[in-house]
C-alpha cells in the first residue's frame, strides 16, 4: 500500500508543473477594454470569457494553440499562440464591424 502512494505521488506532483499561466487582455483599436469577449482554444475545445476589464487568465500546457477571439460588434480574430514559458501575456486587438 505504501508503494502505491509513492508511485501515485510521483505521477500527481509533476502534473501542475506542466501547466503554464497565460494572462491577457482584449481591447479595441482605440485601446479600450472589450468586456465579456470570448476566446475559444481550438485544439482543446476550451472557452474563456474576459472580465469587465477585458482581462482573462487560463493555464495551458506548453505547445501551439489557435485562439479565436470574438465579441458582439467586432470582427472575429484567429491568433496562433505558442506557450513555452512559465507565464505568458497576450494582448488581442479586435476591429469593430462596419
Amino acid at each position: 500500500m505504501r508503494l502505491f502512494f509513492i508511485i501515485l505521488t510521483a505521477y500527481i506532483i509533476p502534473l501542475p508543473l506542466l501547466a503554464q499561466t497565460l494572462k491577457g487582455r482584449i481591447i479595441n483599436e482605440k485601446g479600450e477594454a472589450i468586456p465579456y469577449a470570448t476566446i475559444y482554444v481550438e485544439e482543446i475545445a476550451l472557452g474563456i470569457v474576459s472580465d469587465d476589464l477585458g482581462e482573462f487568465q487560463t493555464t495551458l500546457e506548453n505547445g501551439q494553440y489557435t485562439f479565436i477571439a470574438s465579441s458582439l460588434g467586432h470582427e472575429k480574430k484567429k491568433i496562433p499562440v505558442t506557450i513555452s514559458q512559465k507565464e505568458a501575456t497576450l494582448e488581442i486587438i479586435l476591429q469593430e464591424k462596419v
